[in-house]
C-alpha cells in the first residue's frame, strides 16, 4: 500500500485517536462518524483503485483482490436487485456465502438498501456425512423463518448446489455475482433510495450456534459496529507512514464475528488496514498455509483461536521450521479459553516474538472486542491458572465499563463472579427474542445497564482474568471444575490419536464426569491410543463413569469451530450417538466389577484394609472423595474430615 494514501475514513471520523494527538485537538469533537455504507462511497471517491482485500486459494496465491471502487458498484447492482425484488428498508436478508470475497458485496449490497444483512454459517449440501446436508438445511431454515427473511443472497456456484438438493429452505435465493443487464449499473449514492440511515438501526444479525446454547440472532446496530471498529483501530497499532505499514493476514470465517469485523470491515473502513485473507477450510486442511503467507507477504497483524496456534506449532515441531515475519507486531489470541501452554508454544515453537502476542477478550453480543492486553508487558497469569487477557483500565478509556457479579451483587478485585459490560458497541438484543434479551442486557447495577455475558472472571491489578463459562462449570461433590485443562490434559497424553481441540469432559451426572473424544481418522504406528483406563488415569482426581471414543467429526462444535458441550453432554447422556460414529463407549453402570476393583485399591492404599471399609456401604460421596486423595499424611487427614460415615 502507497504511503501516500492518508488515514481516510477512520481518522478522519474519530476524535478521539490518541495516536494523533496533536490533530486530535483542532478536530471536531461533534462530527459523527461515517457509518459502513458512509465509510465505502468516501473511499471509493477518494482512493477508487485501492486494493483493500486480497483473497488467497489453498496454494497460497492471490486470486482474486477488491478495490473500494469495485466494491461500491457491486453492493450497488446488489442493492438495486433487491429492491427490485421487493425488499425494503429493515427487511431482513439470509447472505449465504461459501469463503471468499464475494460476501463482502451481497453484505454491503443488503445495507446500500437498507435491508438487515443475516450472517449464518452456510448450510453444506457437499456433506457427504449420513444425514449432515439435510440437518444442516434445517438449521438454515430455522434461522431463516426466525429472521423472517424471504430472500437469500449467494454466488451462482452455490445456488445451483443448493438447487440440487431440493432441500426445503423457505427463501428466495438471489445471486450477486449473475447478470444485471435489467438493473442500473451506475455508482449511485445509497442514500437516494433508501432515505437516511440512523446509527441505532440495525444492520445486520450475527446469527450464531453459540458454545452452550441454541443458535440465536445478535442485532448490532450501524452505530455499535462503527464504535466496535474505532476501538480496534485504537488498540490495534495501525501505521500508515511508518515502515512497515499494516497488513492483515487471516483465515478466520467471514460468518463469524471476529473474522467480519477485524478482517472484512475493518479494511474496508480504514484504508490504513489491507488484508490477505483466505478460506478457514484450507486452513484446517494445510495449517502450514497460515504461516506461508505469514511469511510471503510479511503482514503485521493476525488473530487465531487458541487450537489453531497449537495446531500450527505442531506442525512446525514436526518440519523443524520457524516463522520468518520480522514485521508481525499483533498475533491476536481469542475466541476460546487462552493455554497458557499455547503461548508458550506461539513463541518457542513458532517464533512469534513475545511483545506481538496479544490475548484477547471478545463477543459477538459487543460486536467483537471487548479488551486486550496490547502486548504491553509479558503473559500475566494468576493462581488459579488463568491467563490475563484484558486491561480493564483500557475499556474505560474506550467508553466501556467491565464489572463482576456475583449472587446478584457487584463485586470487587480478586473476587470470581460473572463479567458484565456496557458501552457503546453492545448489541441490541437477541432478535425476536425479548425475554431473552431483558434478561442478557438488562442489568441495572448504579444506574446503569449492563449486559451479562455468561463469564466467570476476576480482576487483579487491573487486568481480567477469565475463568470460563458459568454454563460450562461442572461441580462434582461441592467442587467447581473447568472443564478445559482437563480436556487439554487427555489431548496432551495422545497428541497423536486424539484430534486436538475434540475432547469435551462434561457432567455425567452429580457424582461423575463424563468424557468423549475424536480419534484421528489416521492413526500413527506404535502411537499409543486411549483406553478407559488412561482416561480415568489421567483424571484420577475426579471420578469418571461414562467414555465415548468417537470417530473424526462426531463431536458438535459452533460454525468458529469451539466445542459445543452442552450438546455433546446431552448425546452422551442421552445415548443418541449414531452408531456409526462410536468406537467405543464404556459406562460405569455397566462395568461394576471394575468399579468396585478400582474402589477397594483406593481403599486399600489408604488405610490399609479394604475389607474394613467395603466400597458398597460408603457413602458415594466418600468413595468419590477418597478417590481423589494421593497417599500423603496432609490429604489422607482431608479425605478422612470429608467423609461422611453416616451409613457406616
Amino acid at each position: 500500500m502507497s504511503s501516500s494514501i492518508p488515514s481516510a475514513s477512520l481518522l478522519a471520523s474519530d476524535p478521539l485517536n490518541d495516536m494523533e494527538a496533536g490533530r486530535a485537538a483542532t478536530r471536531s469533537t461533534s462530527t459523527p462518524p461515517l457509518l459502513l455504507h458512509q465509510a465505502l462511497e468516501q473511499n471509493a471517491r477518494s482512493y477508487p483503485h485501492h486494493v483493500f482485500l486480497k483473497w488467497a486459494d489453498k496454494r497460497g496465491r492471490i486470486t482474486d483482490s477488491m478495490t473500494y471502487s469495485k466494491l461500491l458498484e457491486r453492493a450497488n447492482n446488489v442493492a438495486n436487485q433487491l429492491r427490485s425484488h421487493g425488499v425494503q428498508k429493515g427487511d431482513r436478508v439470509m447472505i449465504v456465502y461459501p469463503p471468499g470475497l464475494a460476501f463482502l458485496e451481497g453484505f454491503m449490497g443488503c445495507l446500500m438498501a437498507g435491508a438487515i444483512a443475516c450472517i449464518v454459517y452456510p448450510p453444506n449440501p457437499f456433506d457427504r456425512k449420513k444425514g449432515a446436508a439435510k440437518k444442516s438445511f434445517q438449521v438454515f431454515a430455522q434461522q431463516a423463518q426466525d429472521a423472517g427473511a424471504t430472500h437469500a443472497l449467494t454466488v451462482s456456484e452455490f445456488r445451483a448446489a443448493i438447487v440440487l438438493q431440493r432441500f426445503p429452505t423457505g427463501v428466495k435465493w438471489l445471486v450477486s455475482n449473475g447478470k444485471q443487464s435489467s438493473l442500473k449499473k451506475r455508482v449511485a449514492s445509497s442514500l437516494e433510495t433508501t432515505g437516511t440511515t440512523l446509527p441505532d438501526d440495525i444492520a445486520f444479525i450475527q446469527y450464531t450456534s453459540g458454545s452452550t446454547g441454541t443458535p440465536k440472532g445478535v442485532m448490532i446496530s450501524h452505530g455499535a459496529v462503527v464504535h466496535n471498529l474505532l476501538t480496534i483501530g485504537r488498540v490495534s497499532d495501525i501505521i500508515l507512514d511508518d515502515s512497515p505499514p499494516s497488513l492483515g493476514c487471516s483465515w478466520l470465517p467471514q460468518y463469524h464475528d471476529y473474522g467480519l469485523i477485524n478482517f472484512f470491515l475493518g479494511p474496508l473502513y480504514d484504508v490504513r488496514f489491507p488484508s490477505i485473507n483466505f478460506s478457514p477450510i484450507d486452513f484446517i486442511q494445510n495449517p502450514i498455509l497460515w504461516a506461508d503467507l505469514l511469511d510471503e507477504h510479511q503482514p503485521t497483524h493476525t488473530a487465531a483461536p487458541n487450537f489453531s496456534y497449537a495446531l500450527l506449532a505442531k506442525r512446525f515441531k514436526a518440519c523443524g521450521r520457524k516463522l520468518k515475519n520480522s514485521n508481525l507486531r499483533r498475533a491476536n489470541i481469542a475466541a476460546e479459553p487462552i493455554a497458557l501452554s499455547t503461548l508458550t508454544l506461539m513463541t518457542d515453537d513458532i517464533g512469534i516474538p513475545q511483545e506481538a502476542i496479544n490475548p484477547c477478550y471478545g463477543m459477538s453480543e459487543s460486536c467483537v472486542y471487548v479488551t486486550s492486553t496490547l502486548g504491553t508487558e509479558e503473559v500475566q497469569v494468576n493462581d488459579s491458572g488463568a491467563v490475563a487477557c484484558g486491561l480493564i483500565s483500557r475499556t474505560e478509556a474506550h467508553e466501556k465499563q467491565l464489572i463482576i457479579v456475583k449472587d446478584g451483587q457487584q463485586v470487587g478485585d480478586g473476587v470470581e463472579g460473572e463479567i458484565h459490560i456496557n458501552g457503546p458497541d453492545l448489541s441490541s438484543g437477541y432478535w425476536n427474542k425479548p425475554e431473552l434479551t431483558k434478561a442478557c442486557f438488562e442489568n441495572v447495577f448504579d444506574g446503569q445497564t449492563f449486559f451479562a455475558t455468561g463469564d466467570l472472571g476476576i480482576v487483579e491489578d487491573g487486568k481480567l482474568y477469565v475463568m470460563g463459562r458459568s454454563k460450562e462449570m461442572i461441580i462434582i461433590n461441592g467442587r467447581n471444575i473447568f472443564p478445559y485443562d482437563l480436556e487439554r490434559a487427555i489431548d496432551a497424553e495422545f497428541p497423536l490419536t486424539v484430534r486436538p481441540g475434540s475432547t469435551v469432559v462434561y457432567q455425567h451426572d452429580d457424582h461423575n464426569l463424563g468424557v468423549a473424544m475424536e480419534l484421528r481418522d489416521k492413526q500413527t504406528a506404535d502411537a499409543p491410543s486411549p483406553t478407559v483406563a488412561s482416561v480415568r488415569s489421567i483424571l484420577s482426581e475426579f471420578p469418571v463413569s461414562s467414555v465415548f471414543l468417537l470417530k473424526q467429526g462426531s463431536v458438535p462444535k459452533t460454525t468458529s469451530g469451539k466445542l459445543k458441550r452442552g450438546a455433546c453432554q446431552q448425546i452422551c447422556r442421552e445415548g443418541t450417538w449414531d452408531s456409526k460414529q462410536v468406537l467405543l463407549h464404556w459406562d460405569k453402570q455397566g462395568d461394576a466389577v471394575e468399579n468396585r476393583a478400582m474402589n477397594d485399591d483406593h481403599l486399600e492404599s489408604l488405610v490399609g484394609r479394604a475389607d474394613k471399609y467395603p466400597a458398597d456401604r460408603l457413602p458415594q460421596i466418600a468413595v468419590d472423595t477418597v478417590r481423589a486423595i494421593k497417599c500423603n499424611k496432609q490429604k489422607l487427614e482431608d479425605a478422612f474430615l470429608a467423609l461422611d460415615f453416616g451409613g457406616v
